[in-house]
């Protein structure tokens, strides 16, 4: 359905990135993380998985020979295992701008590929600004990961 939407406006959907629930669930879980593959092979093979590194989701779609794009968060706290901090925790929220840059610099130094922000998370758009004037300052060049 959302293929035909896209297409409906000229445009076309490029990659997948499951969210809430799933998106977390895919992270250790084997058999979601097979089925999300799955069904994104059987419907478009060409389409990419966007998840967290090092998930269950990663493996399955490098078993299947499907894309992955490695993807970070700006806005939010990692635990030490590299996981989010569940937002029902403190430090799950990062709001500062200049602490969303900095985490945005180790995101980029890591090899990630995709930096998140959240629409929703207070002061967004300050904070899209702070990251992205630190990584084009760094010498990251900013550009879609899809063509």
């Amino acid at each position: 359905a959302l293929a035909a939407f896209a297409t409906g406006v000229g445009v076309s959907v490029r990659y997948v990135k499951p969210h809430g629930a799933l998106y977390n669930a895919i992270v250790h879980h084997e058999v979601q993380a097979a089925a999300v593959v799955d069904a994104v092979c059987r419907y478009d093979p060409t389409l990419m998985i966007m998840g967290l590194p090092n998930s269950a989701v990663q493996r399955a779609c490098t078993a299947a020979g499907l894309s992955f794009v490695v993807e970070g968060f700006a806005d939010r706290g990692y635990t030490e295992e590299g996981l989010l901090v569940p937002r029902s925790q403190s430090g799950a929220l990062i709001t500062v701008a200049s602490v969303a840059a900095a985490q945005g610099w180790l995101l980029a130094e890591a090899g990630v590929e995709s930096i998140c922000i959240h629409s929703d998370t207070p002061g967004a758009v300050d904070l899209v600004a702070a990251v992205a004037q630190a990584l084009v300052a760094g010498g990251y060049s900013l550009h879609p990961f899809a063509p």
